[in-house]
């Protein structure tokens, strides 16, 4: 048997990611983090990451480059991708959807194809949110690679909401046993004067 040695070297790229999701304390934080490592699994030109509403209808938490939300212009895409969203939830999968960009015959070989890689994330069997990352491509080969790391780094987001329910029930808690300590001790007292 050989032995193996571990370097406590600083992570570096994908690594950095997964850690910071990890660690991620708000949900902003987190679903930004998603957001880029969905983008960098499938080498997106862009993407976004959406939440649903009570309505099960996908609204937009953030975009791949911010620009994206922050220019009229972009628009359009922003309602393609939300498009895609709706499928991915309406069918109740992750999906890869061909996009035609620039308007030639979808059979021309020639002609610009991207992929639209929508991915849902669940928790509690319930899917919250989706991301959807845009990648051009002639090879359909690569969604079937990148599916299941998809896949994975979305599993992500069922530990986040588990662990932000978690400190919220023990936050709770704390706050009935402060109740609990204030009643208690106001029961001690004789009379009003003493219960204030």
């Amino acid at each position: 048997m050989t032995e193996t040695q571990t370097t406590s070297q600083p992570a570096r790229g994908w690594e950095r990611i997964v850690e910071r999701l990890d660690e991620a304390q708000d949900a902003q934080t987190f679903l930004s983090g998603m957001l880029q490592l969905q983008c960098m699994i499938v080498a997106a030109d862009y993407g976004a990451i959406w939440v649903l509403d009570p309505n099960n209808k996908p609204v937009l938490a953030q975009s791949w480059p911010t620009t994206l939300q922050e220019h009229g212009p972009n628009e359009t895409v922003i309602q393609m991708l939300q498009q895609a969203a709706t499928s991915g939830v309406t069918r109740g999968m992750s999906q890869v959807l061909k996009l035609h960009v620039d308007g030639r015959d979808p059979e021309d070989p020639n002609a610009t194809k991207s992929l639209v890689f929508v991915t849902l994330m669940r928790s509690g069997g319930r899917i919250e949110a989706v991301s959807t990352a845009v990648a051009e491509s002639r090879d359909t080969k690569v969604a079937k690679i990148t599916g299941p790391m998809r896949e994975l780094a979305a599993g992500l987001f069922g530990n986040f909401e588990s662990r932000r329910r978690a400190e919220e029930f023990h936050n709770d808690a704390q706050n009935v046993r402060k109740a609990m300590a204030i009643l208690a001790v106001s029961q001690e007292g004789r009379g009003f004067k003493g219960g204030c």
